[in-house]
């Protein structure tokens, strides 16, 4: 099955050391997939190394039928593992065979506050309104 990483920082850049969390990777909905694969929806929990690193290896999403994909939240806990915070990520975990890091596979509607600056439209998913400065032509174009 293929790995997914990454690391859980605060909005500064900076490891939320000393900070107890659990990832929460929940299933959107039951699928098939593979020769003989059916796959049901329990939460998959992973708990970040002290610096945030995590990592977890899930079954790939490219091949499942009905389209799916997983939700991702973040619990926080206090001294007690009692839950007294929650982060819900807005958007899809899509992962391919090959896996990769949680931000290349972690599919939102983009940010229209945000131009893309290159000679071939951004990579992903687009929002309407999100702008594309073509570097070849100096097209600016606007997603609707």
């Amino acid at each position: 099955m293929p790995t997914v990483d990454g690391v859980l920082l605060n909005y500064q850049g900076a490891s939320m050391a000393g900070l107890s969390a659990q990832i929460h990777i929940i299933p959107i909905t039951p699928a098939v997939g593979g020769s003989k694969g059916m796959f049901s929806t329990p939460t998959i929990v992973v708990v970040p190394d002290e610096y945030g690193v995590w990592s977890v290896t899930l079954q790939r999403t490219d091949m499942l039928r009905p389209v799916s994909g997983y939700r991702v939240e973040v619990v926080w806990l206090n001294g007690a593992d009692i839950p007294v915070g929650f982060d819900q990520y807005e958007g899809v975990l899509q992962v391919p065979g090959s896996g990769g890091s949680f931000p290349d596979l972690f599919e939102t509607g983009g940010n229209p506050q945000l131009a893309w600056d290159g000679s071939t439209p951004p990579p992903g998913t687009y929002s309407p309104g999100q702008l594309w400065l073509n570097t070849n032509s100096g097209i600016l174009s606007v997603w609707s």
